[in-house]
């Protein structure tokens, strides 16, 4: 669509505005920031209605098939919104179906709990908002956290993973093998885990670093499935 309304109104400071924004964009991934859509987003629909505005004295030709383009462009930025809106109402039906209660926390690293769906402004499962969330994680020791309160009752990460009851985790495989080299390296144990409850969107597993299993390099072992 930019490039149709582009070629209708071809002015040098057009065409130096949409230079400007892509050195400052390679600029911005550059650096790091590869996620960057709302920040760009509004100069992206400042640089396609640029034209427009420049364009005062526009042919009725050039007039009629900036409103086609310009109602094309809504459709498919609609039907886009209007699927991705299904897939997350499916989603979030998926989660509010959980039932799991849980006596002691749920480990939960990085991205692998679905916290949106799980917890949405205007409705939740009660049996989710019973759950003790141990957040590893940028607020894992605030004053707030899980973490921190069981810390300072000696119910730690370190203490319950290394007991025979283990710990309840959410965590994706990489990050659980990471977890199993933690065990061999400092504890030289194996890690094991089975699953204790398992959903299209959230796993839960119980997690252990076995003593009586030494190792020599990390990794962990997966037990059998529990329920579902």
């Amino acid at each position: 669509m930019a490039i149709i309304l582009l070629a209708l109104k071809f002015r040098r400071r057009v065409i130096l505005s949409w230079l400007l924004f892509f050195a400052v964009w390679s600029l911005w991934v550059w650096l790091g920031a590869l996620d960057c859509y709302d920040f760009t987003f509004p100069y992206l629909c400042f640089l396609v209605l640029l034209p427009i505005a420049l364009d005062s004295a526009a042919s009725h030709l050039k007039r009629v098939v900036v409103v086609i383009v310009l109602a094309g462009a809504s459709l498919i930025s609609a039907s886009t919104i209007i699927a991705e809106a299904r897939i997350s109402d499916r989603m979030l039906a998926d989660v509010q179906a959980s039932y799991y209660r849980a006596s002691d926390s749920i480990v939960v690293w990085g991205d692998s709990f679905p916290f949106e769906h799980a917890f949405p402004l205007l409705f939740t499962n009660p049996d989710l908002r019973e759950l003790k969330i141990y957040g590893l994680g940028v607020f894992t020791f605030a004053p707030f956290a899980v973490a921190r309160a069981e810390e300072a009752e000696g119910r730690g990460l370190v203490t319950r993973l290394k007991s025979a009851e283990g710990i309840l985790i959410s965590a994706r495989d990489r990050s659980l093998t990471l977890l199993g080299t933690n065990c061999a390296e400092h504890l030289h144990a194996e890690m094991v885990t089975a699953i204790v409850y398992e959903s299209k969107l959230w796993t839960v597993r119980n997690a252990r670093c076995n003593l009586q299993m030494t190792v020599p390099s990390g990794g962990y072992s997966n037990g059998a499935s529990g329920a579902r």
